[in-house]
């Protein structure tokens, strides 16, 4: 029986050092975003007080939302870079931004 070819795309998965640094930054992110959730949900139960969950909302967004703000302003996303969507699906109707 002939094993067929691994596809391209699939082919860093054959490494196994690979694989375990994957599976540790899947799960790094899946708790980063628990812990937004879980936090804010914490302090309503022992609190009681949905003024004090919106406000640690609130204190956990703002430095989201700052860095996100500066990230649009980096030299990456400045609009002389081509998006990154422009070069997976090329056509006229692919992307708002014009490309240089």
């Amino acid at each position: 029986m002939r094993s067929e070819p691994v596809p391209r795309l699939l082919l860093p998965l054959t490494q196994r050092n690979f694989k375990l640094y994957y599976g540790a930054s899947v799960l790094s992110m899946v708790g980063s975003q628990l812990t937004l959730i879980a936090f804010p949900w914490f302090v309503l139960k022992v609190t009681g007080d949905p003024a004090a969950m919106g406000l640690v909302l609130a204190v956990e967004g703002i430095p989201r939302a700052a860095f996100m703000i500066l990230a649009a302003r980096s030299p990456t996303g400045s609009r002389h870079a081509p998006c990154l969507r422009c070069r997976a699906f090329p056509g006229p109707a692919s992307c708002s931004r014009s490309v240089r």
